[in-house]
């Protein structure tokens, strides 16, 4: 029967997979002495579980030494060896299957550790994006404040010294006759007699010396100017409303070719409307012939838009 077994054994041994050798060392087992020697019990436990566990995958190399040093036992055992040396090489089987387990648990281990650190890694790039990303933005956040800042400040001393400007030129307006402050701005009346002639839009030669003085004075404001043309109520309207169209655009072409920005200024004709005298009267009448040149007010400054607090970011320890 030995020889029957180590022929069996001489022919399995270099084909037997890690799985085989189970099956093959039962084998032996049910042909040799119904008790065998602890170590050996304990040694076939150990390769057992190695064999069929994770080090079967992990530590295949070792478990295969354990097989080895298994069979050998084996051998031992059935050739009828002493004690002492079945003893041996069951110790050595066993340590070698026990070192197979912990030569998994270690490459278990190392790998855990590694995706550890690898997870860390992976943690501490998002952590240190978001970061720069929120730096970033609170960047962007003051670079965008400290411009509406600048320019805020730019548009009050813009409006400043537009505001000066106005009152410069109401003082300047002031000097003229009939003009009077309203709600709607300055109000400079000049009579419809002194610029044209009667039912006429074409100005008279008089009437551009008072102009000129008028020109001088609006050329150095930057507000708006409304020009608006009157009629007394004789006539049809269609006509005075016509009329007093032309006499307006009249005065606002003659200020502009003096310098006055003519994206500054409206003409518009009201033909009878808003008469400030009597229309039975003759004086009544000459007093609603005019042209009236408004100097609006000035328009305040817009208010800045309103900054939204950005919340302060968190401080991260990146070496923990």
């Amino acid at each position: 029967m030995k020889t029957m077994t180590l022929k069996l054994q001489h022919r399995l041994a270099p084909a037997l997979s890690v799985g085989a050798a189970v099956s093959m060392l039962a084998l032996l087992v049910g042909c040799g002495a119904a008790m065998a020697p602890a170590e050996l019990v304990n040694a076939r436990a150990a390769y057992q579980t190695a064999s069929t566990g994770e080090a079967a995958q992990l530590s295949r190399a070792q478990v295969l030494r354990a097989r080895t040093a298994l069979i050998q036992a084996e051998k031992a055992y059935r050739d009828g060896a002493p004690d002492a040396e079945v003893r041996d090489f069951a110790y050595i089987a066993l340590r070698q299957a026990q070192a197979a387990d912990a030569q998994a648990d270690s490459i278990k281990a190392i790998a855990a550790k590694d995706k550890a650190a690898s997870d860390l890694r992976i943690a501490q790039m998002h952590l240190r994006s978001d970061l720069q990303k929120t730096q970033d933005e609170l960047a962007a956040e003051r670079q965008r404040s400290m411009w509406t800042k600048e320019r805020l400040a730019e548009e009050e001393r813009a409006h400043a010294a537009a505001e000066e400007k106005a009152r410069l030129t109401q003082m300047e307006l002031e000097k003229f006759a009939n003009v009077k402050q309203e709600p709607r701005g300055v109000v400079l009346t000049l009579s419809g007699a002194v610029l044209f002639a009667s039912g006429k839009s074409k100005l008279l030669p008089t009437a551009n010396a008072k102009l000129d003085e008028v020109a001088r004075v609006l050329a150095q404001s930057d507000q708006k100017i409304a020009i608006e043309g009157y009629t007394d109520s004789r006539g049809k309207i269609k006509f005075n409303k016509t009329l007093s169209q032309k006499r307006a655009a009249s005065v606002r072409n003659y200020l502009v070719a003096q310098g006055v920005p003519a994206g500054r200024i409206i003409a518009t004709g009201m033909g009878p409307q808003n008469p400030i005298a009597d229309n039975t009267s003759a004086e009544g009448r000459a007093n609603n012939r005019r042209v009236e040149i408004i100097v609006q007010p000035m328009m305040p400054i817009p208010a800045a838009p309103a900054t939204p607090a950005t919340p302060k970011p968190k401080d991260y320890d990146l070496d923990k």
